[in-house]
């Protein structure tokens, strides 16, 4: 369905569409509380999640790091909202991303 319908999930989530509430999207927008103090982010995004456009993990990466946060983002080819559509390869590549992101993160 469409982003806006009125029974879409974002609808659903502010109690109306998103172009009539857009007060409410900015408050239910992770991008808004982006700041220098945020925790560390890793995002994946399947460039065929036809469920949430990768456009919405791009502009939360791009807010992030504008405010200074540290945020790293891939996008996988041929991944679809679950991940599914990749081969062994790319999950053990993102994997071994994930990995080290923790490391890089976790083990101070």
């Amino acid at each position: 369905g469409h982003h806006n319908d009125s029974d879409s999930p974002e609808s659903r989530l502010i109690g109306g569409t998103v172009t009539e509430r857009p007060d409410l999207v900015a408050r239910a927008n992770p991008a808004t509380y982006a700041s220098k103090t945020s925790a560390p982010m890793l995002l994946f995004h399947g460039d065929h999640d036809f469920g949430v456009p990768k456009i919405l993990s791009e502009l939360l990466h791009d807010a992030l790091v504008k405010a200074g946060a540290d945020s790293t983002l891939y996008i996988i080819e041929g991944a679809d909202h679950g991940m599914g559509g990749m081969d062994d390869a790319a999950i053990q590549n993102m994997v071994t991303m994930a990995c080290e992101f923790f490391d890089r993160h976790l083990r101070r």
